[in-house]
């Protein structure tokens, strides 16, 4: 299922640090900077024909390594709609405002039951363009069950910009893609069950340029579950309790494909009708 475009503002974001090595790598004529939404739809497509191609080898899934990738801002925390709540505020989210605390707790409570699952049937992860220590911190201050599951249980937490903004300081969408390519290159096995959830094309993206840069060396099954980008507190409850319903079936599909969770039809009719 292709993703729903939620407006040419969210690509421009992604798209910042296009240059002509993208343009020219996936056969693009156009202009990045008149025609941004476009050309990331294009580079998209390319990748999709390019994974079915290679998928359509008839490759075996033989006792598959699970390994399920979680962006942070926006698709575990409400980052967005936080720090909106705390412009509005004069800098001071009101954690203690009793509607906002229930919406917070529940999302904790929610948080680590869909990390439980994740660890339950494979690897967990966390890779953020967020700066190292932000995920700690901010865990601690709204999700303070998630953040003591995620010290107990030694989950992985990725700040992809620290890693590679030097290398690659104009083109962020590049750090995911290469924090994800480390991590799978250095796993064994010849079978790989990867799913990313993010709120980001640019998260889109890496799953799909890492499974193209993968498959050709070893049998990979990459699957993507987009969010709604700046998704409301409330929102985001409703995206993660479809998830906790739905993401043990996804771990077990070994198809790959995309899903939107933040779709109309996800809403009214849950997530497994989407796929």
């Amino acid at each position: 299922m292709l993703c729903n475009v939620e407006s040419g503002e969210e690509y421009r974001r992604n798209l910042e640090g296009v240059n002509d090595e993208l343009c020219e790598r996936f056969g693009w004529g156009g202009e990045t900077d008149k025609e941004p939404v476009r050309l990331y739809m294009h580079v998209l497509r390319k990748l999709r024909q390019e994974r079915g191609e290679k998928s359509a080898r008839g490759w075996k899934m033989d006792a598959p390594r699970n390994f399920v990738i979680f962006d942070w801002d926006d698709t575990i925390l409400a980052t967005t709609a936080l720090s909106d709540i705390s412009r509005a505020t004069a800098g001071h989210v009101p954690s203690g405002t009793q509607s906002l605390a229930t919406q917070l707790a529940d999302l904790d409570r929610t948080a680590v039951e869909i990390f439980e699952i994740a660890k339950r049937m494979g690897q967990a992860m966390i890779v953020t363009n967020s700066s190292a220590g932000w995920v700690e911190d901010s865990s601690r201050a709204f999700y303070p069950k998630l953040h003591k599951y995620l010290l107990d249980h030694n989950v992985q937490i990725i700040s992809a910009r620290d890693l590679y903004s030097q290398t690659c300081p104009d083109a962020p969408y590049r750090w995911k893609s290469s924090a994800f390519s480390e991590v799978l290159r250095g796993e064994g096995g010849d079978c790989l069950n990867v799913t990313v959830l993010g709120d980001c094309y640019s998260d889109q993206y890496a799953a799909h340029a890492v499974h193209r840069s993968i498959c050709d060396q070893r049998e990979i099954v990459m699957k993507f579950v987009k969010f709604r980008v700046r998704p409301t507190v409330s929102l985001l409850q409703k995206e993660l309790g479809l998830l906790t319903s739905s993401l043990e079936k996804i771990l077990n599909c070994k198809s790959s494909f995309d899903v939107c969770i933040s779709s109309s039809s996800a809403e009214a009719n849950g997530l497994q009708a989407t796929f």
